[in-house]
């Protein structure tokens, strides 16, 4: 056994000289880094003690050799730096050719400080009668004791608001945070107590989105949790204020939105049988901005709009919603306009072209029709003049009355009474007329003929 015990300090002596060349550059020749070519732990002295009375290996050997090896588990950080090592117990097996060692490690990367367990084996070689290094293992995270040295910090503040799904309220506008969001953030004041591993903070931010910014100050209290700081609670996310930034403000008038709205057009009458009406700002009149709303953080702006458009023989109420997007600049989307034909106005006398049919027979002619107002009830003579009269071919004439459908643009023609004797065989009758009101024509049709006319 002392013939044992002598190899193993004999070789804690080599590890000990080993684990000095590591730690130190000017041994080693290798610029500060370890045999497997990391960078040492810590260049200052790390703090030893051991609670182990008698051991077959040499405990500040053994300390040195932890300290001088590359533990991915025992560092999780460039930051963190070994502090202590404490060897708390070991054992040796039945043969007395196995030592195991307990040894808690002490760390820190300025912000916490770390125990962690840290398991040590070595195996005796009887060829070579040394003890060598067999196997070392870190401890489980969740059992790790992490204590606070440092409070919350700008950083950590920013990363706990931007992976939080906290929303600000401002102007009824809702905030989001994230790396676009937050234009400035400072700490006003900060309450850390870290016996009680809590820390109090007021932050004053500042936010920014494309057209808006806005500004206020969030009250966060944050708990040291698994090792860092966690947002426990949040106050001050509905006190916030926004403006819109110099320069982005969208000034329209109404005048503006009268001249972008010349020429456009809108469909109107029936279903499946509906027509282009065009809108000319010298037909327009009493356009009134009756309201405007913005959304999405200012991004977004719609003006709603009343006006009266008055066509040569219907009259529109009109409306119109004029909506604006902003994407690097204030851009229009199409207007959308909503109409009403609120009446028809088609007294006057009407010619054109028309066509009489009776059974097979029929002839192509002149159309003439005078339309009559008389205290709101329409009136009106037809008469289809063939373009050549013979014996067979008479003038049908006859009295009729209108009766019209402002939402279908239509107007339906009932026969009232035949006014030319010559027309008794062929008869009156009654036809539905379409009044196309930018080209201010009247199309007539029916099983009786057809005609297309312009007012005179």
């Amino acid at each position: 056994m002392k013939k044992r015990l002598l190899f193993i300090c004999l070789s804690l002596i080599m590890l000990l000289l080993l684990a000095s060349c590591v730690l130190n550059p000017d041994s080693t020749g290798n610029d500060g880094k370890n045999q497997q070519g990391q960078e040492t732990v810590s260049s200052a002295p790390i703090e030893t003690s051991s609670t182990v009375e008698q051991s077959p290996v040499d405990i500040d050997a053994l300390i040195k050799q932890l300290e001088g090896m590359y533990m991915p588990a025992l560092l999780s950080g460039p930051d963190e730096k070994i502090v202590s090592f404490n060897v708390e117990r070991y054992e040796m097996n039945e043969t007395e050719d196995n030592a195991e060692f307990w040894v808690v490690a002490k760390t820190n990367d300025k912000k916490a400080e770390y125990e962690k367990k840290v398991f040590v084996s070595y195996y005796y070689n009887p060829m070579t009668e040394e003890w060598l290094l067999w196997d070392t293992r870190v401890g489980d995270s969740s059992e790790w004791i992490i204590r606070p040295l440092a409070g919350v910090s700008k950083d950590d503040i920013a990363l706990s608001l931007r992976n939080s799904s906290i929303t600000i309220t401002a102007n009824d506008e809702f905030w989001n945070f994230n790396d676009q969001t937050i234009k400035e953030l400072n700490i006003e004041k900060q309450e850390t107590d870290l016996n009680s591993q809590k820390d109090i903070v007021s932050v004053a931010l500042t936010l920014d989105d494309k057209v808006m910014e806005a500004s206020g100050v969030l009250d966060i209290t944050y708990r040291f949790v698994n090792g860092e700081w966690s947002m426990s609670s949040l106050s001050g996310n509905d006190s916030f204020t926004s403006s819109v930034k110099p320069g982005l403000d969208l000034n329209v008038n109404e005048a503006m939105l009268l001249n972008l709205l010349d020429g456009e057009k809108f469909k109107f009458g029936a279903q499946n049988d509906e027509q282009d009406i065009t809108i000319l700002k010298n037909q327009v009149s009493e356009f009134t901005i009756v309201s405007s709303e913005a959304g999405e953080k200012n991004t977004q702006k719609e003006y709603n709009i009343t006006c009266t458009l008055t066509k040569a023989n219907a009259v529109f109420l009109l409306d119109v919603s004029a909506q604006y997007s902003y994407n690097d600049q204030w851009n229009l989307k199409p207007f959308s306009i909503s109409a009403k034909c609120s009446s028809i106005n088609i007294t006057g006398t009407w010619s054109g072209r028309c066509e009489y049919h009776y059974n097979f027979s029929g002839y192509k002619g002149i159309g003439l029709l005078t339309i009559n107002n008389e205290n709101g009830v329409l009136s009106a003579t037809y008469t289809c003049t063939p373009d050549k009269i013979t014996s067979g071919d008479p003038i049908v004439s006859y009295k009729c009355f209108l009766e019209t459908y402002p939402s279908m643009l239509r107007i339906n023609m009932n026969a009232g009474g035949l006014l030319s004797e010559s027309s008794g065989r062929w008869g009156q009758k009654d036809l539905s007329i379409k009044l196309l009101v930018d080209e201010g024509i009247l199309e007539g049709t029916g099983d009786g003929g057809e005609f297309t006319l312009t007012q005179q």
